[in-house]
């Protein structure tokens, strides 16, 4: 969800695939962080409208869990990845990591309706490109790009937050965040949650149409952030 660090004021925000959990136990270890809540929080109804690990400030603010008092005193930050490597990260993870999950019923793939479980059964037997159009197109022709979707990774997650790091350079950019709040003398950020399977170059999954579909949908992200294929 997010790690608050009360002696420093500081608030990180967790994104998916960008670092964030090895960011996350760098500021338990380090910087006497600690999750802001213990665990998903659920409406009656049994859903999960916060969870612990990933969510977003307007959550915490609307369940509760921060005031605007409290969030004007943090300096909050987070960070951010190519779309095109995120997506092929997310993809490999479903295809290999999350299938010991499916058949768990209590697992966390099959909350709220079992959508990602549906993505995870889908990506056992079909390429990173037959998920992507079937993710993100909203024709179910593979190879159509008359309609696609128009989604953002980050523009939801990173409502409010001040300061944005990027995964490619995330030792970097961290310490110098770090510095600038008067924190110096930090170890290296350890490497954590790595995705096993995954190529050294993303470009090696993109044929051309599924580099257009990401291009297209994604094309807020992209400029917001100054990355391209």
């Amino acid at each position: 969800m997010s790690i608050i660090c009360e002696k420093h004021k500081l608030l990180f925000i967790l994104v998916p695939r960008t670092g964030s959990t090895a960011i996350s136990r760098f500021l338990i270890e380090n910087l006497e962080g600690k999750w802001i809540i213990d665990e998903n929080l659920k409406n009656p109804n049994g859903e999960i409208v916060v969870w612990k690990k990933h969510n977003a400030i307007p959550q915490l603010l609307e369940h509760g869990i921060l005031t605007e008092k409290e969030l004007n005193e943090l300096h909050s930050f987070a960070s951010v990845r190519n779309p095109f490597d995120s997506l092929l990260s997310l993809y490999i993870k479903q295809k290999h990591r999350y299938q010991k999950l499916l058949p768990d019923k209590s697992s966390w793939i099959h909350e709220n309706g079992g959508t990602i479980a549906k993505d995870v059964q889908f990506c056992n037997n079909h390429t990173f490109e037959e998920w992507l159009f079937r993710k993100y197109s909203d024709k179910s022709v593979l190879h159509t790009l008359l309609k696609p979707k128009k989604e953002s990774l980050y523009k939801w997650r990173l409502q409010r937050v001040q300061h944005i790091l990027k995964f490619e350079s995330l030792q970097t950019d961290f310490s110098t965040l770090m510095n600038q709040f008067g924190i110096t003398r930090l170890p290296m950020i350890p490497e954590a949650n790595l995705t096993e399977y995954r190529p050294k170059d993303y470009r090696s999954a993109y044929s051309n149409n599924a580099k257009r579909l990401v291009e297209r949908v994604f094309m807020e992200d992209l400029k917001a952030f100054n990355y391209s294929y």
